[in-house]
């Protein structure tokens, strides 16, 4: 391998890249697009096939040596890179790779633990951090509705820092069946949501769990879903003060996965 220089940002090996913006492009053509040099070094060590690296002319000399010898990397000008994606490429790296197929509801419980799940997770930023927030307690893997933010946009990438590579993750067709499959196989069904009926998360630890949980988080506007929220062997909140009635999906899914993963819990 080595570093090619690009001139022309008509090439078309510089497609995916050009059409970096495009939310639908993972859909649509298969590839997605991992932006930042730790990203990008993760991707590369993750075993998905990767089609080629993206790096702006100021940072060749530190990270060519770094990508080049393991996939085909492309150089521009860092003025020509900026024209090609279309914003500050401050960054100065990214690659295109293939989009993992998605897994089968299988592969997500061929280990006993926690499966974060999402019926309607929207905001990309969001479901990057629940995807980081996931790896980094261990869970078994993500498990999202189709309504949900396609997990390989570039963003979400971003923000998983590259967990995301690791994590089994699966988009749905049929949410309401995949947890009755795992309610069959004595999966306990929880959800993290404020109800008439919920107890305080601190409970937790005394209500006798078994491993093998699926902790569901609604959307952050809306909350759970009716049919969602009538399934669930029991619902959990954290118990705010000065009268504030939630916080950010994603820091409440940290307090949740610390709790229900700590060691030390009864």
């Amino acid at each position: 391998m080595r570093v090619l220089r690009i001139d022309n940002l008509e090439d078309d090996r510089l497609a995916v890249y050009r059409d970096v913006r495009n939310k639908a492009l993972p859909r649509q053509s298969g590839l997605f697009v991992a932006e930042g040099w730790r990203v990008v070094d993760r991707l590369l060590d993750s075993g998905i096939p990767v089609e080629s690296v993206l790096i702006s002319e100021r940072r060749i000399d530190a990270l060519g040596p770094l990508f080049a010898e393991r996939a085909t990397v492309f150089a521009l000008a860092q003025a020509e890179a900026e024209k090609l994606v279309g914003y500050n490429f401050h960054c100065g790296v990214m690659a295109c790779a293939r989009r993992p197929e998605n897994r089968s509801l299988e592969s997500l419980t061929g280990n006993p633990g926690l499966i974060l799940c999402c019926p309607q997770m929207t905001s990309p930023d969001n479901l990057g951090s629940l995807a980081r927030l996931a790896a980094g307690f261990g869970a078994a893997g993500l498990l999202l509705g189709e309504s949900s933010s396609d997990p390989w946009l570039r963003r979400v990438v971003r923000v998983s820092m590259g967990t995301i590579f690791e994590l089994p993750i699966r988009v749905s067709p049929d949410l309401l069946r995949d947890l009755l499959v795992l309610r069959e196989q004595n999966y306990c069904l929880l959800g993290a949501e404020l109800t008439e009926t919920s107890r305080p998360l601190e409970c937790f630890g005394d209500d006798g769990w078994r491993l093998d949980m699926v902790l569901l988080l609604g959307n952050e506007a809306e909350g759970m879903p009716p049919e969602f929220l009538d399934m669930l062997d029991a619902t959990y909140h954290i118990e705010m003060t000065n009268q504030v009635d939630s916080i950010n999906v994603t820091h409440a899914a940290a307090v949740f996965l610390y709790e229900m993963t700590r060691k030390d819990k009864k």
